[in-house]
């Protein structure tokens, strides 16, 4: 096991001990630590993108109608030679056939015959067409030729009922709702996505309702959207940063729901450091286009920092410049299963500048990305949920100045680069409130980073025994197993174990050393979330592993993060 060590590089231990031309030319480090910049700052306050929306449950999807009233077991027979299907436009002819064969040329009775239609009726549901129904009318069987009928469950009107007080035109919704078609077989799984994609619409709670037709055999579809509330709040509190920063950060996240009547939503996120040596803030907007779920979304977000603590001294300072469009769209999106696409492009700025030696670097990174994200419910051994997500970046880094000399005899990280990441986690109940996570996030390189593109082993949301800055890496993966009690429905505890392996550096230099850094560390947490929008995270970790060098040692090491939405 190799300890966590800075990336390969000279050292200034001794800063005033050293002629400032010569520091002027140097990366530079304190106290055996490897300077914080701009791109770790970033990285730090930056959350984790949710790219698939929650899943509400919605009022008024269909359910199956009642099974027909059986006839009694027994009761007279008569040798069926065939069934003639009338209503039928889903289906072959053939198809219907396969289905009835196995009983053709043998005595059955009238219970027979309607679970003959049964089978076809569920035929149908397999294929997601819930409405629809096969039933054996009143008739002679003389010559033993059965007539079944099939109701498909065609699609009436389709009726669109907007709360004034809904903050959304007309418009929006009727592009949505265009994939029903009237006088059409209605289709749950198509009816579902519809319902989704419109409660997917910020500040919007749509219901469904059906209503027998004008027509025989036909159902009318209600589609009633009402508001929900035209903004949210939250304000949270956490010890989630680096010290050389700020450990201690209080932050607000807002939205506005529908400024444009839309379906488009504008976010705002602003993040401060207890101690004044860290301010993020984020503004986001997005819309739909079109009507099958696709968004369109574009940000600008901002980092500036001071070093503090063992950096004092360097008076250093910096500043992250973040600029992104982005495209989502739902391949599949119903209540069990959802799989989304991303795409997007991005650019960083970054500027650090360490004052004791009138030093600054300049970075800026054009990045394109897309993705994929995937999540299903499930009763697999007990029932659970799964999700994962793979995301391909394709970026250029454009060095300045000093920085780009260094680089040319050093990490060598100016130019064209790729990077691979991905997140697997599973839940699954076990027995009663017990319940059992495995998750896994990675990152894969194609050659050394810089550290905006870098991932953090350490930190509350990798191995939680360490500090969030401990063993940043080009290449790296962690593992988390935790075993969860729910002691009530607001109150669950746990007991983790977490593993984190990588390379600090994708391609060493010729007979480098430590390269590759391994952390591992157990503890306990606790999550507390009420109904009124209060959550409590928090996790007390032992390390398993030697001491980090980022942070003072702390063992066992504290996070806690504290949330209430309004």
């Amino acid at each position: 096991m190799t300890a966590p060590r800075p990336a390969a590089g000279p050292f200034l231990p001794l800063l005033s001990a050293l002629p400032v031309a010569l520091c002027a030319a140097l990366p530079v480090a304190a106290l055996g630590q490897v300077v914080p910049d701009a791109g770790g700052a970033l990285r730090e306050a930056t959350p984790p993108a949710r790219v698939i929306p929650p899943t509400p449950e919605i009022k008024g999807m269909p359910a199956p109608p009642p099974a027909a009233v059986t006839a009694p077991a027994g009761g007279p027979s008569f040798v069926l030679k065939g069934v003639r299907f009338s209503g039928s436009t889903l289906f072959s002819a053939d198809a219907l056939q396969a289905l009835v064969a196995d009983r053709v040329g043998q005595a059955v009775t009238l219970a027979d015959l309607e679970a003959l239609a049964e089978r076809v009726t569920e035929r149908y549901r397999q294929d997601g067409y819930l409405l629809a129904q096969a039933v054996v009318p009143v008739q002679e069987f003389g010559d033993g030729i059965v007539e079944m009928s099939v109701i498909e469950g065609t699609l009436g009107k389709v009726t669109l009922q907007v709360d004034p007080a809904a903050r959304v035109e007309p418009q929006v919704l009727e592009r949505i709702l265009a994939r029903l078609e009237p006088g059409q077989p209605l289709h749950g799984p198509t009816l579902e996505r519809v319902m989704l994609l419109l409660s997917d619409l910020p500040g919007l709670a749509p219901q469904a309702a059906l209503e027998q037709g004008d027509l025989a055999g036909t159902t009318d579809l209600i589609v009633t959207v009402g508001p929900r509330r035209n903004w949210s709040l939250i304000l949270d509190a956490d010890n989630y940063g680096s010290r050389a920063s700020s450990e201690y950060r209080v932050g607000a996240t807002g939205r506005l729901n529908g400024p444009l009547r839309l379906g488009d939503n504008l976010d705002a996120r602003a993040q401060f450091g207890a101690a004044g040596r860290l301010a993020y803030g984020r503004l986001s907007y997005e819309l739909p286009l079109g009507g099958n779920g696709t968004r369109l979304g574009a940000s600008y977000s901002q980092v500036d920092y001071e070093l503090g603590k063992d950096f004092s001294v360097l008076d250093a300072s910096g500043r992250a410049d973040v600029f992104e469009l982005s495209l989502s769209h739902p391949i599949i999106r119903s209540r069990s299963r959802n799989l989304f696409a991303r795409l997007g492009w991005q650019r960083k700025d970054l500027d650090d500048r360490i004052g004791l030696i009138s030093r600054r670097d300049e970075k800026s990174v054009r990045t394109v990305f897309a993705g994929l994200a995937y999540e299903q419910r499930d009763n697999l051994l007990g029932g659970g949920y799964t999700s994962g997500a793979l995301t391909a970046f394709f970026g250029d880094l454009d060095l300045g100045g000093v920085a780009r000399a260094e680089d040319r005899t050093g990490r060598r990280t100016e130019g064209s680069f790729q990077h691979w990441n991905y997140e697997l986690s599973r839940l699954n109940q076990l027995v009663g409130p017990l319940n059992l996570f495995f998750g896994m996030t990675g990152q894969f390189a194609d050659r050394n980073l810089t550290s905006a593109e870098k991932v953090s082993l350490g930190g509350p949301r990798a191995v939680r025994a360490y500090a969030p800055a401990e063993a940043t890496v080009d290449e790296g993966h962690v593992a988390n197993l935790e075993l969860r009690y729910s002691v009530t429905p607001d109150l669950s505890l746990q007991g983790f174990y977490d593993w984190g392996w990588g390379k600090f550096n994708r391609k060493p230099a010729p007979g480098e050393v430590g390269n590759n850094v391994t952390l591992r560390g157990y503890g306990v947490g606790a999550f507390w979330g009420t109904a009124d929008g209060f959550i409590l995270r928090t996790s007390l970790a032992w390390r398993v592993t030697d001491r980090g060098v980022t942070d003072p040692d702390r063992v066992p090491r504290l996070y806690m993060q504290v949330s209430k939405s309004f």
